[in-house]
């Protein structure tokens, strides 16, 4: 029963991670479906599966490559101080 119930949990919570749920706000509904009494009993799921721990992994990097492929914002200080400092 219990490994029924931890696939249950790991595949919810990878489910979310890809549908780009924000996770933090649905861990307290999974937690009351598994019937644990308090939330953080349910984050050890988000710790004790390695392919949950490269979802959000995954996310930010794409998520920082992202905002690296933005063209940089244009220098707002003076040409007299950016001539100083560099």
């Amino acid at each position: 029963m219990h490994d029924f119930r931890h696939r249950f949990a790991i595949r919810t919570l990878l489910d979310w991670y890809r549908e780009g749920k924000d996770v933090e706000q649905q861990l307290p509904a999974l937690s009351t479906y598994l019937g644990h009494a308090c939330v953080r009993d349910s984050y050890w799921y988000l710790s004790a599966c390695p392919e949950l721990m490269e979802e959000p992994a995954a996310q930010a990097s794409a998520s920082s490559a992202e905002h690296t492929d933005r063209p940089s914002r244009p220098d707002r200080r003076g040409r007299a101080e950016a001539e100083e400092a560099a």
